[in-house]
Formats: structure tokens, C-alpha cells, sequence
């Protein structure tokens, strides 16, 4: 279920990314007929560029603890696993009684064990991982586009 879902990211990262490919706005800069009103876009779109700017910081911040964190939870997991499969093979060669319904539980408490790293490794491992590139390369483009902005507005600002 987990491949699945990670195979759905990626295609919904490719369909996305192919949308992705644009070209800068072409803006109406005539529309604002004074410095103040030049000011005034040019203030709020810098603001906007600032928490653009952080925001990618933030995820690149979560991207790289995802990274650190991806690796660790397979390692753990494909130990949980192989703990796993060792009890299956113990369980029937025991005789019934306080050990076996020990080892049983054991293996009960590591299956559940695996299902939360399993839902971990998909809200920190690599598909997690994955989607922060994903949002890091959507920041960068609203950060383009808002240079651009800022470039079209400052020259209709230098034309009045």
C-alpha cells in the first residue's frame, strides 16, 4: 500500500511539475500611475518575498531532517522486520505455555511497531522527503515570479 501511494506522489509530482514549466507574467505596470502607488506594490510584493523566503527556508530545514530521519526509520524498520520473521519461525517449535504466549506477544507488540514506523516512514521517510522537494521547487518559482515582479514594477516606478 505504501509503494502505491509513493508511486501516486511521484506522478502527481511529475503531472505537476510539468505544469510547472511558465513563463513570466506579462503585467500591466501602466495601471499604477504614481511613485506612491509604485511604492505601495513594491512594499507589499518585498514583504510577500520575505515570507516566500522563509518559507523555503523552513522546508529546506524539514528536508534535511526528513533525510537524516528517512534513513534511520528504514534501518529500524528492516530490523522490526527481520525480528519479525526470526519469532515466526520460533512460535511453532515451542511448547504450549507462558514462553510461547510470551514470544507471541512480542511478536504482536513488533507487527504493531512496524505499522507505526511503516505510517512514520511515510510522514518522514522518502515520500515525505520527496514532497518537500516538491514544495521547495514551488517556492523557488513564486520567488522568480515575484522578482520579476519587482523588476517590472521598479522600472515603471524609474518611467514616472
Amino acid at each position: 500500500m505504501l509503494c502505491i501511494l509513493f508511486l501516486r506522489t511521484i506522478i502527481q509530482m511529475n503531472n505537476i511539475f510539468s505544469q510547472l514549466n511558465f513563463t513570466i507574467m506579462n503585467y500591466n505596470s501602466t495601471l499604477l500611475t504614481t511613485v506612491a502607488d509604485c511604492d505601495t506594490v513594491l512594499n507589499m510584493t518585498n514583504k510577500d518575498k520575505s515570507n516566500l523566503e522563509l518559507r523555503k527556508l523552513n522546508l529546506q530545514h524539514q528536508h534535511d531532517n526528513y533525510e537524516d530521519n528517512s534513513v534511520e526509520l528504514e534501518a529500524e524498520l528492516q530490523g522490526v522486520i527481520a525480528h519479525i520473521t526470526a519469532l515466526e519461525m520460533v512460535i511453532p517449535t515451542l511448547p504450549e505455555g507462558p514462553t510461547k504466549q510470551k514470544t507471541i506477544y512480542d511478536r504482536t507488540n513488533l507487527e504493531n511497531k512496524r505499522y507505526r514506523l511503516e505510517n512514520k516512514k511515510g510522514n518522514r521517510g522518502v515520500i515525505a522527503l520527496l514532497n518537500r522537494e516538491f514544495d521547495i521547487a514551488c517556492v523557488e518559482r513564486e520567488i522568480e515570479e515575484a522578482d520579476a515582479f519587482i523588476t517590472v514594477i521598479t522600472t515603471r516606478k524609474n518611467e514616472l
